[in-house]
């Protein structure tokens, strides 16, 4: 019998745009099979198809069905007792996810520069992995404090890091938020990935960029102060108390997983 190792909730609006272009995808013991027959681990994206591409929500669930087909479905495996390679396994499932979409794109005059941004998280104890290009976030959240393990691709990003000034201001700058890497780019395309240890009852925030304009960086950790132990009383918070629907510029989506 295959024991359950996460719960998760996920919640996604367009705000006051007219379509909405996030996806996200969950591939867990409980609800899949494939992923209770091949024992790889849980399986969590979140996808943001680009604003003002043709077929940007298409983009956003081709790429997740096709991590997914990659990642259950093939006969190669990546070995967990090396993290090394699961992290090159993830490498090479983004680059054939963004050479797919160019193929597509090529045959397809409708989807010309489609694209998206992603972020995938696995869950395959002892560990925790993440793949991730272009704005879209991953936060682990332990013990009421909040670890961004994801780097927003972005031109004002990249100026943060210098330490002049904050990423909120960079951000109000005209351009600075123009993306540098996302999944449908003819060259270019930055790829991060990464791993760590899972403590019993983490939490994960996946969120689309859109979040971001109700919550910043210092924001996470005061929400954080504010839940009790579960994970739903997160998801609560998340919902009723930082997101104004009415104002929402972008769409929105978050995706929370607990490991349990």
């Amino acid at each position: 019998m295959h024991k359950q190792i996460t719960n998760y909730l996920k919640f996604s609006d367009k705000g006051i745009r007219e379509k909405n272009q996030d996806y996200i995808a969950c591939y867990t013991i409980k609800d899949d099979i494939a992923v209770r027959s091949k024992e790889i681990g849980e399986l969590f994206i979140l996808s943001d198809g680009m604003g003002g591409h043709k077929a940007g929500k298409e983009a956003a669930e081709e790429v997740c069905n096709y991590i997914y087909d990659e990642y259950y479905c093939k006969e190669t495996k990546p070995d967990f007792n090396d993290p090394d390679n699961v992290l090159k396994h993830l490498e090479t499932i983004a680059e054939r996810i963004n050479d797919h979409l160019l193929e597509r794109a090529m045959l397809d005059e409708s989807l010309s520069n489609w694209g998206c941004t992603a972020s995938v998280l696995i869950i395959k104890p002892p560990c925790y992995y993440i793949l991730h290009t272009g704005d879209t976030r991953i936060y682990l959240l332990r013990n009421k404090k909040s670890t961004l393990l994801t780097e927003d691709h972005n031109i004002a990003y990249q100026m943060y890091k210098l330490k002049k000034l904050s990423y909120e201001k960079y951000l109000q700058s005209k351009g600075h938020n123009k993306l540098l890497s996302h999944f449908g780019m003819k060259q270019g395309i930055s790829i991060q990935t990464d791993y760590g240890k899972l403590q019993n009852n983490d939490n994960f925030l996946i969120c689309s960029d859109g979040l971001n304009q109700f919550m910043q960086f210092k924001d996470v950790d005061n929400v954080l102060k504010e839940q009790n132990d579960s994970f739903q009383s997160l998801y609560n918070i998340l919902k009723t108390k930082i997101i104004q629907i009415d104002k929402a510029k972008d769409n929105v989506s978050f995706l929370i997983v607990n490991f349990i």
